[in-house]
C-alpha cells in the first residue's frame, strides 16, 4: 500500500444524510479487498451507557473509570476520559484504514454526504475534502453519485 498507514478518511454530513450506511458500505468494500479497517464514531451528544444492561456497563455506570468486557474473540473498553481525535486514531495505528464518522471541522481527508431536501451544500471544513457523495448532481466540487462504484474505485486508487 503506497498511502501513509493508517489511511484516514472522514465521513461527515448532517443527520439523515446516510453517513452510517455509507460508512458500513466502505468497511465491507475495503474488508473484501483485504484491508484491516477500524472505525471511529464521534457523538456530539456525549453518548449514554445507561441503556446497556450488561454487567460491564453496570460496573461503568456504578462509577468504574474503565470497564472491559471480553470473550475469546473480541473485547470492548468503555472509559471515562477526555481524549482527542488524534488519541483515537493512535489507538487504531495497527489498522490499514481508519474511517471516522463525524468531526466535520477537522482538516483530515474527508467525504461529505449531501442529500436532497436534507443538506444540499457542504458544511464541513473544505481543507482536504476529497469531494461530496450525493443523491443529486452537485456542481460545486468533485461529486460521487450515490449508488455508483466510482467513490469506491477512487478511494482504492488512493491506497495504491
Amino acid at each position: 500500500m503506497g498511502a501513509i498507514k493508517p489511511f484516514i478518511l472522514q465521513i461527515c454530513g448532517y443527520k439523515n444524510t446516510g453517513k452510517t450506511t455509507f460508512l458500513n458500505k466502505l468497511v465491507k468494500f475495503f474488508t473484501a479487498h483485504n484491508f484491516k479497517v477500524g472505525t471511529i464514531k464521534h457523538d456530539g451528544h456525549d453518548f449514554e451507557t445507561t441503556n446497556y444492561l450488561e454487567d460491564n456497563f453496570q460496573h461503568f455506570n456504578s462509577g468504574a473509570k474503565k470497564s472491559i468486557v471480553f470473550s475469546k474473540n473480541k473485547w470492548l473498553l468503555v472509559e471515562k476520559d477526555n481524549k482527542s481525535l488524534e488519541d483515537m486514531i493512535e489507538i487504531m495505528s495497527d489498522m490499514d484504514i481508519v474511517i471516522i464518522e463525524g468531526c466535520k471541522n477537522s482538516t483530515l481527508p474527508k467525504i461529505e454526504l449531501l442529500r436532497k431536501g436534507v443538506s444540499e451544500t457542504p458544511v464541513s471544513n473544505p481543507l482536504n475534502r476529497i469531494g461530496v457523495y450525493s443523491d443529486f448532481d452537485y456542481l460545486g466540487e468533485k461529486c460521487f453519485k450515490k449508488d455508483s462504484d466510482e467513490v469506491f474505485n477512487y478511494l482504492l486508487n488512493l491506497l495504491k
